[in-house]
């Protein structure tokens, strides 16, 4: 099965449409829970939040009020990607959005705008780790995500520890590590680089373990618009950076090594076309 999401700005749902709600408000409440930890919220002072106290809680109170007005929140298909939207675009959050998104329970502050956008966008990557959605390239993962090594604002706190995170987004997100090997003759820029493009792409396919990694899905990634939005991303980028990590007798099982899918891909290419052409050639710009 493909967990790939070859969109740029929309989500690929692994379930029916009926066990999405249900689903959503695990993630939400799973958030939340881990939010009230980080803030020393409880029942008892949930409601207390405001612009001057716990505010970074907001996304608790926002439940809070929920569960206390007895409504019936749906979750579903389209609230979903209605929170993906904001979380793309928070300076356009507008109004009618947080109206929308809170169910007109929470007031309208521009102080809880930050905080309620990093509770949603946590609560989607939770949706992601755990294959209900599949992301897309545009998604940015929030601070307090699990980056190995770096120093994060511990105001913010850490939602996502490293055993949270699965295999492949373990090695690429210690890429701070100073004691992870791989990444020992890495300068900044190539640090930086890999933390933020290789999270995007393996976000964006869907893998969680090396045994997923398929060139299939990356052709098809590749294919949504990324050779003509980002010249700096290449195939070969993230495949060099897996074969650093796992070495080549890693990268193969029963389908074939990741270079012979890709030779195979390429042989299907030339065998369509009557033409030659590189064989990572995705899209014009690919070397």
């Amino acid at each position: 099965m493909s967990y790939a999401n070859a969109n740029l700005d929309s989500l690929v749902f692994h379930h029916p449409a009926t066990d999405i709600p249900k689903l959503a408000m695990k993630s939400f409440r799973k958030v939340a829970k881990r939010l009230s930890e980080i803030f020393d919220v409880s029942s008892a002072n949930v409601m207390d939040i405001n612009t001057r106290q716990k505010n970074g809680a907001i996304f608790v109170k926002m439940l809070a009020l929920w569960d206390e007005s007895g409504i019936d929140v749906i979750l579903d298909e389209d609230y979903l990607l209605r929170v993906l939207y904001c979380v793309l675009n928070p300076n356009t959050f507008s109004d009618d959005d947080w109206d929308n998104l809170t169910y007109r329970l929470l007031p309208i502050r521009s102080t809880y705008r930050v905080s309620l956008v990093q509770g949603f966008s946590f609560a989607l990557l939770d949706m992601h780790l755990n294959r209900f959605i599949t992301l897309p390239w545009n998604y940015s993962w929030p601070f307090g995500a699990a980056l190995a090594g770096a120093k994060l604002d511990i105001q913010r706190g850490v939602l996502f520890n490293d055993n949270d995170l699965p295999e492949l987004f373990r090695q690429v997100r210690s890429v701070y590590d100073e004691d992870n090997p791989h990444y020992a003759d890495y300068g900044y820029y190539q640090r930086s680089r890999t933390v933020s493009v290789a999270t995007k792409l393996l976000t964006a396919l869907g893998w969680q373990d090396i045994a997923e990694a398929n060139y299939e899905d990356l052709e098809a990634v590749y294919r949504m618009g990324l050779d003509e939005r980002v010249v700096t991303i290449r195939p070969s980028y993230l495949l060099k950076l897996l074969e650093n990590i796992y070495g080549n007798h890693r990268l193969r099982w029963a389908g074939g090594s990741l270079l012979r899918q890709r030779d195979r891909c390429s042989a299907r290419r030339k065998g369509a076309t009557g033409g030659g052409g590189d064989s990572w050639a995705f899209g014009r710009r690919d070397p």
